[in-house]
């Protein structure tokens, strides 16, 4: 059975700067609250646990499964592939070259032949980092390259919603109000990012 878990998780999606604008707080005292609240709606969203089934911020993860596949590697987009250990038919575990295999631009692995594995139900584990990278724009009149995010416009917006919404309503429910279970604007949002499995 395939699993996947995280080896590095990414950086927060949002900066305490961002959070702070949208809140509108004059001072950094409830920064450390602030942040927390990041980084659970970071949590909520992202990732292999995430609502939206897919990594946004840049993190590293690992899959293991009973067998080599021809199917894309979950929770993209794909970056890059670090790793391929496997276990042979004698169950010893082998590096796989990187010469031996590429990324496909669908997140899938291409191998001319995958080598035997052992009947282990975590005989393959692909290590890969997974996420919206961010892109290196180099300015046309010299000057220092500068790294440039790409984690779309909307679902960073959803994450300051949400830490809104935490900042003001400090309790699970708040009477006299219609409770939901994630505020509309925040779904409608994510629902375009969202990956069903």
């Amino acid at each position: 059975m395939m699993q996947v878990r995280v080896v590095t998780p990414p950086d927060p999606l949002v900066t305490w700067t961002d959070a702070k604008a949208h809140l509108r707080l004059d001072s950094d005292f409830e920064q450390e609250l602030v942040e927390g609240y990041i980084a659970a709606a970071t949590a909520w969203i992202d990732g292999p646990a995430g609502w939206l089934g897919r990594s946004i911020g840049v993190q590293t993860l690992e899959l293991t499964n009973c067998a080599f596949g021809n199917d894309a590697l979950p929770y993209g987009p794909i970056v890059a592939i670090e790793t391929i250990h496997y276990k042979d038919a004698a169950g010893i575990e082998q590096v796989m070259p990187d010469t031996d295999y590429r990324l496909v631009a669908d997140g899938s692995i291409y191998a001319e032949a995958w080598p035997k594995v052992g009947d282990d139900p975590e005989a393959v584990r692909v290590r890969y980092v997974a996420g919206y990278a961010p892109r290196e724009i180099v300015p046309e009149e010299g000057g220092d390259p500068a790294l440039i995010p790409t984690v779309p416009t909307p679902i960073k917006q959803a994450i300051l919603l949400l830490v809104g919404q935490w900042f003001v309503t400090r309790q699970a429910v708040n009477v006299g109000n219609i409770v939901n279970e994630m505020p509309f604007a925040v779904e409608a949002l994510l629902a375009p990012y969202r990956v069903w499995r």
